[in-house]
């Protein structure tokens, strides 16, 4: 999930990249929905993107990932 963030992030900064603009857009990011986890918001106030994360496991048999425990709050 952030290499998801980063990557939108990225993506909307553009090819004139700088760490100014980066933060700029990734402080715009709103219910950006990512593949391994809940949609993530972020803001100027704001840098915890999700209040925990899920619990997965490699599936080599089937090349995917599964769960191994579920969504686990953070503390």
């Amino acid at each position: 999930a952030a290499a998801e963030v980063l990557a939108e992030g990225l993506r909307r900064t553009g090819r004139e990249l700088t760490r100014d603009r980066l933060i700029e857009q990734l402080e715009g990011l709103r219910k950006l929905q990512t593949v391994y986890g809940p949609p993530v918001s972020y803001g100027p106030g704001r840098r915890l993107g999700a209040n925990g994360a899920y619990i997965v496991r490699m599936d080599r048999a089937q090349g995917a990932f599964v769960s191994a425990g579920g969504w686990v709050e953070a503390e």
